[in-house]
């Protein structure tokens, strides 16, 4: 465990420090670089699921038209006229993100969920 937390402290260096490789260089002679080169995928896919957990998208109402918004975000994707090409247009988002698409009523109240990445397998329940 004590030889993970210093890899893991030795990739955030090799991450921070751009104006010295030498320094680096001293870091790593010490570590196998199998395990540096593992260690990297992990944290990549870590980093990837939690990117992408963060970009679901929802469908809204938008005045008399329909819009796709990020979650969290303050502004539209996308805004139609119909819920139905909000849907659409979402769903693809999603599918490229690997994330949720939330379908909300006209009352705001959510409709539905569709998700496009990141399902346990198998399912819960």
């Amino acid at each position: 465990m004590e030889r993970l937390t210093n890899l893991l402290i030795h990739l955030r260096i090799v991450n921070l420090v751009d104006r010295s490789p030498e320094i680096v260089d001293q870091h790593f002679r010490s570590v196998d670089q199998s395990e540096i080169r593992a260690q990297s995928e992990i944290g990549l896919q870590a980093e990837t699921q939690t990117k992408m957990s963060k970009k679901n998208q929802h469908v809204v109402p938008h005045g008399g038209d329909w819009a796709v918004k990020r979650e969290g975000g303050k502004r539209a994707t996308v805004v139609v006229p119909t819920q139905k090409e909000a849907i659409e247009i979402g769903r693809e988002i999603s599918k490229n993100n690997g994330s949720e698409l939330i379908i909300h009523r006209p009352d705001g109240r959510i409709r539905d969920k569709d998700s496009h990445g990141n399902d346990p397998y198998p399912p819960k329940g």
